[in-house]
């Protein structure tokens, strides 16, 4: 290998899997509507596969360095769900939500 394709191989970005959680569901939130005011939660996507699923997926295709996102609470569940299926989920963070 030449030492371009050396550098570009060390410096590619590495995928990193991760399950965003609210009320329970898989979710993809727009940025910056997450507050202390429900309605003004917006979501891209809400997906009508559980936790475990995405999770099993990941654990599959041998992908490292997950995390699971909880944001707000009655999450608990649905992340421990993940949790059991995939050993490579290295983080549990909990965004509070009023």
């Amino acid at each position: 290998r030449d030492s371009f394709s050396s550098h570009r191989a060390s410096s590619m970005t590495r995928f990193r899997p991760c399950i965003d959680l609210h009320a329970g569901h898989v979710k993809q939130i727009v940025g910056g509507t997450l507050s202390d005011a429900p309605a003004a939660l917006r979501t891209n996507f809400v997906s009508d596969q559980p936790p475990e699923h995405y999770a099993e997926l990941y654990r599959k295709d041998g992908l490292e360095g997950g995390h699971v996102i909880m944001l707000g609470p009655g999450n608990e569940a649905a992340a421990e769900a993940a949790l059991k299926v995939c050993v490579f989920i290295v983080c549990l963070l909990c965004v509070c939500v009023c």
